[in-house]
């Protein structure tokens, strides 16, 4: 079974297969027919889209330099993730556990003592999951 493997072939704006089939992304028909047409109106009648859903990716269709890339779907996923566990304080866990051995909840007061830091048993729970520590040592205590 061969992959497909999609080109972009800008002479006539369409989106090709390797296996020479010719393959036009929706969005990319709103906009080609809204060229031919230059009626938002009948672009969203005959597609059965609302107005402002042919703007949102008119404007990012035009702001692109008209490049099909900017009509596929962008990831969700945050760019950043504000609430992560700094490393440090992973590292200090990770170490911890190495040193005493020491469950969930007894690391929870050890960190908390010995270092200051506050932190949950379902946090330290997760951390250990991650790294690969024995779940049955996990558990708390």
């Amino acid at each position: 079974m061969e992959s497909d493997v999609l080109k972009y072939n800008s002479e006539y704006n369409v989106v090709e297969k390797s296996t020479q089939n010719t393959v036009f992304h929706p969005r990319l028909a709103w906009m080609i027919y809204y060229k031919q047409v230059h009626s938002i109106k009948m672009v969203c009648e005959k597609f059965g889209i609302s107005r402002k859903t042919f703007y949102k990716w008119w404007m990012r269709y035009f702001k692109s330099g008209y490049k099909v890339e900017s009509l596929f779907d962008l990831s969700k996923k945050p760019h950043n993730s504000p609430y992560t566990t700094p490393i440090e304080i992973i590292q200090k866990i990770l170490e911890a556990r190495e040193s005493t051995g020491y469950g969930v909840r007894k690391l929870k007061n050890y960190l908390l003592k010995n270092y200051n830091i506050r932190i949950s048993e379902h946090t330290i729970w997760k951390i250990l999951k991650k790294y690969k520590f024995n779940e049955k040592e996990i558990t708390p205590n």
